[in-house]
């Protein structure tokens, strides 16, 4: 998969095609700064997860009680 086109160093260019992008950033950052990204990174998906299931069960809640009305 090819990064976007943006202002890359080469040295970044050249990890990611040869060896995975995360493979390098974590060799450069370590596991423990991977992990805690992941983490963080799941525990804001399961927020706006929530968030989504939260509006349309609202949505769906009042439509119901205006068809019943």
């Amino acid at each position: 998969m090819p990064l976007p086109h943006m202002d890359v160093p080469s040295v970044l260019i050249e990890s990611y095609n040869k060896a995975g992008f995360w493979d390098y950033i974590e060799e450069k950052a370590g596991q423990e700064c991977i992990e805690k990204y992941w983490d963080d990174f799941a525990a804001m998906t399961d927020a706006e997860n929530f968030h989504f299931f939260r509006e349309g069960f609202i949505l769906g809640a009042s439509l119901m009680l205006e068809l019943r009305s």
